[in-house]
């Protein structure tokens, strides 16, 4: 997927979408780690993608690293920090997962 900048104010800010279905799967930020709940204003990379739907904050709240999505439905979303606390197979499974709900009925793979 080749990611999207939609928005000038925020040029970091990015967009996973799938080119079939048109449906978000992710967003890749840079935010202030405090909007998590971290006691921290460092500024964090992170990814939203989406989730089980209804799953999210159960799943966010039992492993380390993820949270409930920022400035998304957190019923649906998860927001996954960028830090490595993850393991790269962990974070692609979770972003292929997401682009897997992305896909419409009528779309294949």
């Amino acid at each position: 997927t080749e990611p999207e900048y939609l928005w000038a104010k925020t040029p970091d800010c990015a967009v996973l979408r799938n080119t079939n279905s048109r449906k978000w799967y992710g967003i890749i930020m840079v935010i202030p780690a405090s909007k998590l709940g971290i006691n921290s204003d460092e500024l964090i990379e992170i990814v939203n993608v989406r989730f089980i739907k209804g799953g999210a904050l159960d799943f966010a709240e039992n492993v380390p690293g993820i949270y409930p999505a920022w400035h998304m439905n957190k019923k649906n979303w998860i927001t996954i920090v960028l830090n490595n606390t993850l393991s790269d197979d962990q974070l692609f499974g979770l972003v292929d997962q997401s682009f897997g709900f992305s896909i419409s009925k009528n779309t294949s793979r």
